[in-house]
């Protein structure tokens, strides 16, 4: 099967992202000081409605940035994680 078929939910997740069920906000507030501690994991994981706060049941969260790595390594393939811009900036 190609990789641009495997990942292919992985990408429809990342970019549209996932509605919280009441357990996943459990989980999530069980080690939230991680998830808002910086600026950077905010902007992923963060509340899109209450700043600094983790989301809650019902609320949607996405990570395009995500979406545009595992993009970039259909096409690129294992190079993506051992030569070039995103190799290096891994190290």
């Amino acid at each position: 099967m190609p990789i641009e078929k495997i990942i292919e939910p992985a990408l429809t997740l990342a970019w549209d992202g996932i509605e919280m069920t009441k357990l996943q906000a459990y989980f999530f507030s069980v080690v939230g000081g991680i998830y808002v501690s910086t600026a950077a994991s905010r902007a992923i994981f963060g509340s899109k409605e209450v700043f600094s706060h983790l989301p809650g049941e019902g609320e949607r969260i996405s990570n395009p940035a995500y979406a545009d790595i595992l993009e970039v390594h259909s096409i690129e393939g294992e190079d993506l994680f051992y030569r070039g811009a995103f190799a290096a900036h891994i190290l």
